[in-house]
């Protein structure tokens, strides 16, 4: 698979993970674009799915937002059993308190400039 298909597949991908957990969680779309501070015509773009990912800073509000671990809306895109380097890095998130996620996020973000 060429590199936009899997880009294309990834987003597909990604969106319907969205959207299961929000419905999961009972949230409608409004609700959760302001609860993860994202605009409401940028979170739409993330669940309809066509070719956009989220930046690490957008996914990691949708995560604290959401408070699921990483995993939840990743399925399919990235192979969890493969990255035993990883394991337990969801849960670790999951666990973190909103400060504690904003300071986590701050400082991968200073990792990957």
């Amino acid at each position: 698979m060429d590199e936009k298909m899997q880009l294309a597949e990834w987003s597909r991908l990604f969106a319907e993970n969205l959207m299961a957990e929000r419905k999961r969680q009972g949230l409608t779309m409004e609700e959760l674009s302001e609860k993860s501070q994202l605009s409401l015509s940028h979170y739409r773009t993330l669940e309809k799915g066509d070719g956009h990912f989220p930046s690490f800073p957008a996914l990691v509000k949708l995560l604290s937002a959401l408070r699921c671990a990483p995993t939840r809306l990743l399925k399919g895109i990235v192979d969890w059993n493969e990255l035993d380097e990883y394991r337990g890095l969801s849960e670790r998130f999951s666990g973190l308190k909103p400060h504690q996620l904003k300071k986590a996020n701050e400082m991968l973000d200073v990792m990957f400039r």
